[in-house]
């Protein structure tokens, strides 16, 4: 499976919806978040979001919106 998800174009994230924790994601994904793919495997996804309250608001609705779909 990993194959494919490394082909698609689109970000994909594989997350703990209990912890947040990262636990696959394909190399769209750290491009876009400027790491390594290997190096986003166990870090939390909170991590990224920035620290600026006005720009916190859109990234907690949209994870808010994929850990319940």
């Amino acid at each position: 499976m990993t194959a494919a998800i490394d082909r698609v174009a689109d970000l994909y994230f594989a997350i703990d919806v209990d912890s947040g924790e990262i636990l696959d994601a394909n190399p769209a994904a750290g491009a876009a978040l400027g790491v390594a793919r290997d190096a986003l495997i166990g870090i939390e996804l909170g991590g990224f979001v920035p620290n600026d309250d006005a720009a916190q608001g859109p990234w907690w609705t949209a994870l808010d919106a994929l850990a319940e779909g």
